[in-house]
């Protein structure tokens, strides 16, 4: 397996995380879903924590999940599938 195939297949694993994790415990902020799935950056500032919340606008933008500005939660759509 190639390096890019590799974090192809990394990206889909996190991505079915996400979607189950939100299926069984929806409207998470995104440092709970970090926390959840264990990848809370050891950073501090600004960006901490910058990779999860690309990933998680990433999937709002490709239609996997939805974003509610008011409380600033994520959720699959109804009726989503892995």
């Amino acid at each position: 397996m190639t390096p890019k195939e590799k974090a192809q297949e990394g990206i889909s694993l996190l991505k079915e995380a996400v979607i189950e994790l939100l299926q069984k415990s929806p409207n998470q902020r995104s440092i709970e879903i970090a926390r959840n799935l264990g990848i809370v950056s050891s950073s501090n500032g600004k960006h901490k924590n910058w990779v999860i919340h690309y990933f998680l606008k990433k999937m709002v933008a490709d239609g996997n999940l939805t974003f509610d500005e008011v409380r600033k939660t994520y959720q699959t759509p109804t009726g989503s599938q892995t």
